[in-house]
This record gives structure tokens, sequence and C-alpha cells, in this order.
């Protein structure tokens, strides 16, 4: 299929491995994310680690290129889509009209990311759409593996909604909140997406969903819903670090 196609082009012919070294060598502690879904403790984890500290560090652009990195080595980890589309969206010191009129580039839709300027609202709708695409494919892997017929086990399973709020198509949730590994035990399957990650993931895309819209319809189109998503979040997680810089 073409989503396939594109999620093979996004994981693995998009990027080399981003040197440790240099522009990436900025000493910005240790700080990193508790859990996070299908990252791994490999090279994965380490990426992501690492972008996570340059986007709460307001550098964007490396951390653009260390989630990319992530996803490279762990496919499956949909969190670091969304991140990567975060980097290529407003921020506090680059937002409203000069960051509406300046980064729309159509001619990007399908480009490799190489070839992409940053930041790019098009690889922003790009990778929030990778994200949920992700929590799809984790969703019917899962949903394969059931037994079928009476007297089946009841299974722990990303739970949906259907919202047409902003066009984002999709939310998911997992209400039931376990450890990576007790959500799966099947070394072989990516484990089922947390619910604060799930619901990230579908409020980044409610602010991506829209490349090229008018900055004089942005914050009501995409800025507002996007905070209102956020405030939902908080609300439910207000300990999570990550929830609250976001919002």
């Amino acid at each position: 299929s073409s989503t396939s196609s594109h999620n093979q082009e996004t994981d693995s012919t998009e990027i080399g491995e981003p040197s440790l070294d240099g522009e990436l060598a900025h000493d910005l502690g240790t700080y990193s994310r508790d859990t996070v879904t299908n990252v791994g403790n490999g090279k994965g984890r380490e990426y992501f680690d690492l972008g996570l500290r340059h986007l709460l560090s307001y550098q964007s652009e490396l951390a653009a290129k260390c989630f990319l990195a992530c996803v490279h080595f762990s496919p499956y980890c949909a969190l670091a889509h969304s991140l990567l589309a975060l980097c290529h969206s407003p921020n506090y010191n680059f937002k409203g009209d000069p960051y509406y009129d300046s980064t729309n580039h159509p001619e990007e839709k399908d480009a490799p990311y190489h070839l992409c300027l940053f930041p790019s609202q098009q690889v922003a709708d790009r990778h929030s759409k990778l994200a949920l695409d992700k929590l799809d494919e984790i969703k019917k892997i899962h949903k394969k593996g059931k037994p079928k017929g009476p007297g089946k086990k009841k299974k722990n399973t990303v739970k949906t909604s259907h919202s047409d709020n902003m066009d984002t198509g999709r939310s998911y949730t997992n209400h039931n909140l376990q450890k990576e590994g007790d959500l799966n035990n099947d070394a072989n399957k990516p484990s089922l997406i947390r619910d604060v990650e799930a619901q990230i993931i579908t409020a980044v895309r409610t602010l991506t969903c829209n490349p090229g819209v008018s900055p004089d319809l942005a914050d009501e189109l995409v800025g507002r819903p996007y905070a209102d998503a956020m405030r939902k979040i908080y609300k439910k997680y207000p300990n999570d670090a990550e929830v609250c810089y976001f919002f």
C-alpha cells in the first residue's frame, strides 16, 4: 500500500545515523522521559532522549534530526514521529504570522526529509499522520492475534473513539495503563501505545493537520484546538513533565 511504502521510506531511507559529535554534542544533561512505548534500550532510546533534550532546549532543528534517527532504529515508536512533527510546528520563539507565512512549502509534501526546509508545515503534517498510522498498525497487529469464538479471554486493547474535530480523523486512548512488557506477551510484537502518548499524538495531529492554513485563521483552526486538547491531557496527567511543557 502507499502508506506502507511511505512508512518504509521514512523509517529506513531518508536518514543516515546522525553523528553524536559536533552540533549534537551539547551538554544538555541526562534528562529522559521515564517510559516511551516501543523505543527499546538501544540506539532508538539514545536518539529519543537526545532529541527530547534538544526540543526542551528550543533546539528544534537538532531535535528533529534525533527523532528521525529514533524512528529509523525504533520504527514502532509512534511518539518519536509525533515529536518530530512538533519540532516543525510553531513554538514560543517562532509562531503566528512569521511562522505560517514562511513555512508553507507545498512542493515538499512527498519530498525526502533531507531535501525539505526547516521548519516545514508539510513535514509536520507528514509525521503527525505517520504517528497515527503507527497506532493503527499496532492496533491491527494486536487485533490479529486475538482468539476467536466463545470463551475467548479478555485482552487489553487500544480503545478508539472517532472525532471530527479539525479533521484529525482519529483519536486513541488506552485506559489500561500497564508497563510496556505487560501489554504484550509476544516479544516480536510492538506494545500497545500508552494512553498519555496516544493523546499527545492526537493533539499534535490537531495542530499540524492543515498545512498551508491561512495565518489569519491558524489560531482558530489549529492553535486553539491544540491548546484545548492539551488542556484536557494536562488535567488527566498533571504530573507528566512533557505534557506540562507541550501545554
